[in-house]
């Protein structure tokens, strides 16, 4: 399958860690937390897999998140946020498309049923703020990697939202396509 991965060149490194966004169980032998942390970088990786304290939705881990990026605590970063409701195969014969292309439906059709609307509202608010963490990386000039399903216009995609889009277009942000 097509996965895209994008890019953002690094500055000055400030901290030692690398911070994961989303980057499923430390416990599992391969884990992206247990490399880093193998080749001396160390890690913080915020997914719900680690427990109640790693959870991007709630709002006081999310606020430690962003001091810690602010703070220049990570030298890197790596995220890969749950792509399930933003996936293509939802613009294909098979499940129905939750969200349209682009625009402010890309969060969810207004004629989605309520389990529905359910159903993409933690996807939404977990990707809004991995957005909101790149950015801030971006503007700090520190490296990161977002792995997604690859983007093609007419398809949905995370990085169809808004709040993709402007970091995508900054200088020193590469977009690159490849198999999985």
């Amino acid at each position: 399958n097509p996965v895209g991965a994008i890019s953002a060149v690094s500055g000055p490194a400030l901290g030692r860690r690398i911070l994961q966004l989303c980057g499923g169980p430390d416990k599992r032998k391969l884990s992206m937390f247990n490399l880093f942390n193998a080749i001396c970088m160390g890690c913080s990786n915020y997914d719900t897999a680690n427990g109640p304290q790693c959870d991007l939705s709630d709002n006081i881990t999310f606020a430690q998140v962003e001091r810690e990026v602010s703070g220049g605590e990570f030298v890197a970063c790596a995220a890969s946020p749950e792509c399930g409701t933003f996936s293509k195969l939802h613009s294909l014969p098979g499940p129905p498309p939750l969200r349209a292309v682009s625009g402010p439906e890309g969060c969810g059709l207004k004629h989605n049923s309520p389990a529905d609307k359910e159903r993409v509202k933690l996807p939404n608010l977990i990707s809004l703020r991995v957005a909101k963490i790149l950015g801030m990386l971006t503007d700090m000039r520190i490296t990161w990697i977002f792995e997604a399903p690859a983007c093609y216009e007419n398809q949905m995609s995370v990085l169809h939202l808004d709040e993709y889009v402007l970091p995508l277009s900054k200088p020193g942000v590469m977009h690159r396509k490849g198999v999985q």
